[in-house]
């Protein structure tokens, strides 16, 4: 299954509304989009089964949530690594 990202930065956006909507911020990937409160509450206490498909694979497009077993800081540093080593062999 999944689970939600360490590297996420979350912020409720005022609106009139009930159902706040709350912003994700992906500081893994650079991206950002809104959820309405509830979606983001089933996030939290992994009710991956109850969030529609299509925001689903957003949230997996955006690694906002990621595969359950990932160790996420160990993808993140042999990410880099190669990141570096790509750069480094094109100089």
């Amino acid at each position: 299954m999944y689970k939600l990202s360490n590297y996420i930065v979350s912020c409720e956006i005022p609106t009139q509304s009930e159902i706040k909507d709350i912003a994700l911020f992906s500081t893994r990937t650079g991206n950002m989009l809104s959820l309405k409160s509830n979606i983001f509450e089933q996030l939290k206490i992994n009710q991956y089964d109850e969030v529609d498909y299509r925001i689903l694979n957003l949230l997996i497009k955006y690694q906002i949530i990621i595969p359950e077993e990932e160790i996420e800081i160990n993808y993140i540093l042999e990410e880099n690594k190669f990141l570096v080593q790509k750069k480094e062999g094109i100089s």
